[in-house]
């Protein structure tokens, strides 16, 4: 068989598992109109019709099922027999694409990245910053970086480590709007929302007596970035919700007051999410491990 032919039936896998082609072309990192010449050509070659094609949607054929059913197979023998040779050598390569919050980027993942590819300099970072939640498929991202509260998807997940949101607010807020001794002061107060937030417009504590209360707050600046919401409390614009690995120096330095230390929000994790697959390469195994040893060094988790 023309190797020709190999390459050409692997892109046309990916169009199949991701189902389009501007989703294969982002994996791929090729353009949509070399995917779909690539897989035009294939079709050609083999004399058969392996994709129907609309302006919306693209189904697969009977023959096209066929042929992707083997090509999986093939991809995955193919992959297997890489991972070994990666596996013996012991030096993980290649390149690990993730996604992740502008907050955790600048606090954690930035010298999380060094202090690994110290030790595996062979494996190279692609990491798009940006904090609406992207979808880690259509994206082509080997791993997404999810804080909050989990749900049940088709990603699988390592948490990292645990963390804690804390309401919080500058001096200058506390001087203008007088102290904060319950929950209830918060109401009808300035309040800095972050939109990604569920009940954006309501806080929820608990305190030691395990009581709880539930206050609506008023949202008079949304955002959906985290840093952008600690660059307005540190301003003094509002009070907010802030996670606390994101405000940890501006506490100690005392530019960042913590708010109702008797009360706490619902604890949450920071995750390293990825797709179900039945191989993990060795260097996203590699980088998943060290996470997970690496951030209770630096969340001085203990």
């Amino acid at each position: 068989m023309d190797l020709k032919h190999l390459y050409r039936i692997s892109v046309f896998q990916k169009v199949v598992e991701t189902g389009n082609f501007t989703r294969a072309a982002h994996a791929l990192n090729l353009s949509k109109s070399v995917v779909s010449q690539h897989v035009s050509d294939l079709e050609r070659e083999l004399n058969v019709r392996l994709l129907n094609r609309s302006t919306r949607s693209v189904a697969i054929t009977h023959e096209g099922h066929t042929l992707a059913e083997a090509a999986e197979r093939m991809i995955d023998i193919v992959g297997t027999a890489v991972e070994r040779l990666e596996t013996q050598q012991d030096l993980p390569s290649g390149i690990i694409r993730m996604t992740a919050s502008q907050n955790l980027a600048v606090v954690y993942l930035t010298g999380a990245v060094k202090r690994f590819r110290e030790r595996h300099p062979k494996v190279d970072i692609e990491l798009d910053v940006q904090d609406s939640i992207t979808n880690i498929i259509e994206g082509g991202y080997d791993i997404a970086f999810r804080i909050g509260w989990l749900k049940s998807t088709e990603l699988h997940a390592v948490k990292i480590c645990d963390f804690e949101m804390i309401p919080c607010a500058s001096p200058a807020y506390l001087k203008a709007f007088g102290p904060i001794r319950s929950p209830l002061d918060l109401t009808q107060k300035p309040w800095i929302t972050l939109t990604v937030m569920p009940d954006f417009d309501r806080l929820t504590l608990t305190n030691a007596e395990h009581d709880d209360a539930s206050v609506k707050v008023d949202p008079s600046i949304r955002t959906n970035s985290g840093m952008t919401a600690k660059q307005f409390v540190l301003d003094g614009a509002g009070a907010g919700l802030l996670p606390d690995y994101a405000i940890r120096g501006e506490i100690e330095s005392g530019r960042i007051v913590r708010l109702l230390p008797g009360w706490r929000h619902r604890p949450g994790a920071i995750a390293a999410t990825y797709v179900h697959r039945r191989r993990m390469p060795p260097r996203l195994r590699a980088f998943l491990d060290f996470l997970k040893e690496d951030a209770r060094v630096a969340f001085n988790l203990g």
